[in-house]
């Protein structure tokens, strides 16, 4: 393998691992739940599980930990949503080389719900 060969692996790796990256990231950026109402849930837990150990309802309380712990870990992913941006520029620079070397349409990356601004950016038409 010629030092170009291997160059060109090496991009090719590197364009595959941006494109999922991205569409990983598109995938994990549609909360269901909003923040608030998370904070709320977990407010409400708070009490709830206050409210059961003070009356020595522990069924209760074991069960408003568990709802507890499962708004925070919902609280946790929202927290690492956070911005895709320079994921969605690294996309930019690398789909539309890589989806003519693979033969991916318009129709495919919008498929994978790739919004049409960021083919647009791409040069994919």
């Amino acid at each position: 393998m010629t030092d170009r060969d291997y160059d060109q692996t090496v991009e090719r790796r590197l364009q595959a691992q941006a494109i999922t990256a991205y569409l990983e990231a598109l995938r994990a950026q549609k909360p269901t739940v909003s923040r608030e109402v998370v904070l709320k849930r977990i407010e409400k837990a708070e009490k709830a599980l206050i409210e059961a150990e003070e009356k020595g309802l522990w069924l209760r309380a074991m069960d408003a930990m568990e709802r507890l712990a499962q708004h925070q870990r919902t609280l946790a992913e929202l927290d690492t949503i956070g911005s895709i941006e320079h994921l969605e520029q690294r996309f930019i620079e690398v789909a539309k080389d890589y989806g003519d070397r693979k033969e991916l349409s318009y129709e495919t990356w919008r498929y994978m719900n790739v919004p049409p601004k960021v083919l647009k950016a791409a040069g994919i038409q």
